[in-house]
């Protein structure tokens, strides 16, 4: 039972997409958490704007811009009962981060490229070693051409399997897994519009969203419930606070991970965002938890009061 930490590439997608399924079927997962990286787009929101509006800003922004990293982290609780103590439990996680590339012509940020590359992000590598994905109905043409090869499947093809395994199935026994982003509106629409599908209008995009990700939440809105310092924190901000508040009330023991990446490589992302997470899970009673999807996640304008 370890922390385990894993680059995802097209040179070892399968043999990591086995894990990955293991982790969806194992009865002691908890929840979901991720985080990605992209080529630009991030600019102030106009919150006078109505919801649609925004809404459709957003869609024209994932569409240009190009996805370069998704973090993926699978946490576990694992229960242990030893002789004469109390149960302990122990989280734990396993976190895949994929190194991707859409396969056209997109927009990028000279200042978001350079804030990639001060964070150790390589360009080169990445070009080298990413997953070159497509729209599916492209995948499906190049899948048949392979087909008459008798070839495996395709890295990109597996990837949109993958992802759509991840983000929009029910699992068996447990229903819903809830799924944890950090200021995750950017990273949500992404995903959506490049790895799952065309996202729709903004009240079908609720409505899917409600079928597809009920339990959908973002640290950035919790943590502003339990942290003593300013609202809507930046992400080491959040996690500093969530692990003092853990060794505070030794609420769980954390199994952390040996690695040497950091901030702003989405796998370390979700991470930290992941155990953020449970940490602020355990403070809020499961009434409260439910009434926190999603209002916590598009809280900025989506559901604000309108009176």
């Amino acid at each position: 039972m370890k922390t385990t930490f894993s680059q995802v590439n097209k040179k070892n997608i399968n043999k990591k997409a086995i894990e990955i399924r293991d982790c969806l079927k194992n009865e002691e997962l908890e929840f979901i958490s991720f985080d990605t990286e992209f080529s630009g787009g991030l600019k102030p929101i106009n919150l006078q704007n109505k919801p649609e509006e925004i809404h459709a800003e957003y869609i024209s922004i994932a569409k240009s811009f190009a996805l370069l990293q998704v973090g993926i982290s699978f946490f576990f609780f694992h229960k242990e009962n030893k002789e004469d103590t109390k149960e302990t439990r122990k989280l734990y996680c396993k976190t895949y981060n994929f190194w991707i590339i859409p396969k056209k012509y997109f927009k990028s940020d000279t200042q978001s490229l350079l804030f990639l590359l001060s964070h150790n992000f390589s360009f080169d590598k990445h070009l080298e070693k990413s997953i070159q994905f497509l729209p599916e109905n492209r995948i499906k043409e190049k899948k048949e051409e392979k087909e008459k090869e008798n070839s495996e499947i395709l890295p990109e093809e597996l990837l949109l399997i993958l992802m759509k395994e991840i983000f929009i199935t029910k699992k068996e026994k447990k229903g819903f897994v809830p799924i944890v982003g950090h200021n995750a509106l950017y990273d949500l629409y992404f995903v959506y519009q490049q790895l799952l599908n065309d996202i729709p209008d903004f009240s079908s995009f609720m409505k899917l969203l409600d079928e597809t990700m009920p339990l959908f939440f973002d640290t950035k809105y919790l943590s502003s419930s339990f942290l003593s310092i300013p609202a809507f924190l930046h992400l080491p901000d959040v996690y500093r606070g969530a692990i003092n508040i853990n060794k505070e009330k030794n609420l769980f023991e954390i199994v952390e991970m040996e690695t040497n990446t950091s901030y702003h490589d989405a796998g370390y992302d979700s991470y930290v965002t992941g155990f953020s997470f449970a940490i602020f899970r355990e403070l809020i009673s499961k009434e409260n938890l439910k009434k926190s999807t999603k209002h916590f996640f598009f809280g900025d304008f989506f559901f604000q009061d309108k009176k």
